[in-house]
């Protein structure tokens, strides 16, 4: 009997770290959201080219805006709309993520499963980091460059559906 009672006490425990980690992690995440400048103007260094040429990914954007709004949830992790400028019949959106206490992924599609990911960490009001094409076939030798998005204030923002 005490075994089993040792087993529960054990699963108790378990849970509770299980959902205090949760708790903290969304808190984390909202402070994370609610410190951050929503519109970003970016500037690019030099490009290294890989296996794909920038041609696919142009114009690039110059500026992005993060949204609030949920696009996507599973399993603890949750991707939030975004918008790019300049926009075109096939640039229009983007979706960001959080990726640690500082950190982003911040997505920039150019077609259906090609574009651009934004590896970015905080550094006061803005974000630094790496730029990388992504593209639908492996293996790739990566196309990258530096970034910098500079916290700006947002224009009016344009509804997202």
């Amino acid at each position: 009997m005490n075994a089993r009672i040792h087993r529960c006490h054990i699963l108790l425990v378990v849970i509770a770290i299980t959902m205090l980690t949760a708790v903290l992690h969304a808190q984390s995440r909202e402070m994370m959201l609610d410190s951050l400048p929503r519109c970003y103007d970016l500037s690019f260094g030099s490009w290294k080219i890989g296996s794909e040429t920038l041609d696919l990914y142009q114009p690039l954007p110059v500026r992005i805006a993060l949204t609030s709004k949920v696009f996507w949830q599973s399993n603890g992790r949750t991707e939030y709309w975004g918008i790019r400028w300049p926009t075109d019949s096939l640039r229009r959106v983007a979706t960001w993520q959080v990726d640690g206490q500082d950190s982003l992924g911040i997505r920039l599609p150019s077609w259906w499963s090609t574009g651009l990911w934004l590896a970015v960490r905080r550094r006061g009001r803005d974000l630094i980091g790496q730029a990388e094409v992504y593209a639908d076939y492996l293996p790739m030798d990566p196309t990258i460059a530096d970034v910098t998005a500079t916290g700006v204030a947002c224009p009016k923002l344009p509804a997202i559906k």
